[in-house]
């Protein structure tokens, strides 16, 4: 198993955040199609594969499970399979000769509409995809590695609200016609495996691998994909036993299946 080795040392910019909400989740992590989470983004996307126009949302937000003075930003890992056994050329981003390599951007900035979900950063973190390994836990997973970050000297953020994360925006191009790239029609799902958010105090950064409703919040489907045999795991211990990166192993079925349990060594020997 390929561990990725990039986590990059970020900092920070004072700024002011929007106040609490009584009413808000638990702490936790969320993705969703379209929007945050309270803002109404949903879980299932089904597309009819027949256009090269237009794209799909995909929205990342969190909750903190206690307010942070000076959090300087943003490092993520977000895991996805497909329900075949080797991740379709539709879903390969991002690396040189990948058949769609510009079809996944990140913005930064809160999509349109967005009610209930704030910016952590106010409009000035930056950042993107550091990583796009594909075949990293398997022939049909890929890992999606992510930082973002502002200037020091840190932003406070207060607990008790949902914050936008960032956004992944997946082009349809090269889905029909001439140099398409076979696959949009298979099933996959996307996790977001953790959070880390940073800090500028050594020693506070969080990381969050919890979804805010259990695992339900932090996982979206293509074309009905649906995870089994989910398994909360870590690739690699630090000498203090802290999990440098926390993971979701898990499989993909083309239909709404109950979940097995599985043992942890189990889930590790289908990715070797």
């Amino acid at each position: 198993m390929r561990i990725p080795g990039w986590f990059p040392a970020l900092t920070a910019i004072a700024l002011l955040c929007a106040p609490t909400l009584a009413d808000a989740d638990p702490p936790g992590v969320n993705l969703r199609w379209d929007q945050c989470l309270a803002d109404g983004g949903v879980q299932f996307r089904d597309f009819a594969c027949d256009t090269n126009s237009g794209s799909e949302r995909l929205v990342a937000s969190f909750q903190l499970p206690a307010g942070m003075a000076d959090a300087t930003g943003l490092e993520a890992i977000l895991n996805l399979a497909s329900a075949g056994a080797a991740l379709p050329a539709w879903w390969s981003f991002k690396n040189v000769g990948t058949c769609r390599q510009n079809a996944a951007a990140t913005q930064l900035t809160l999509p349109a509409g967005s009610v209930n979900c704030v910016d952590w950063a106010g409009g000035l973190a930056s950042g993107g995809i550091a990583n796009y390994l594909i075949g990293d836990q398997g022939p049909n997973h890929a890992r999606i590695v992510m930082a973002t970050a502002t200037g020091p000297p840190g932003v406070p953020v207060p607990a008790g609200r949902e914050y936008f994360a960032f956004t992944i925006t997946i082009s349809h191009a090269k889905t029909v016609g001439t140099g398409a790239c076979a696959g949009c029609l298979e099933p996959v799902v996307v996790f977001l495996s953790a959070l880390t958010v940073t800090s500028f105090t050594p020693g506070s950064s969080v990381v969050i691998t919890q979804g805010t409703n259990g695992d339900d919040t932090r996982w979206v489907s293509w074309q009905h994909g649906h995870p089994i045999n989910v398994v909360q795991g870590c690739e690699r211990r630090l000498e203090d036993g802290s999990c440098f990166h926390p993971t979701v192993f898990f499989d993909v079925v083309s239909a709404v299946t109950a979940t097995r349990n599985s043992t942890w060594g189990a889930v590790k020997s289908l990715y070797r």
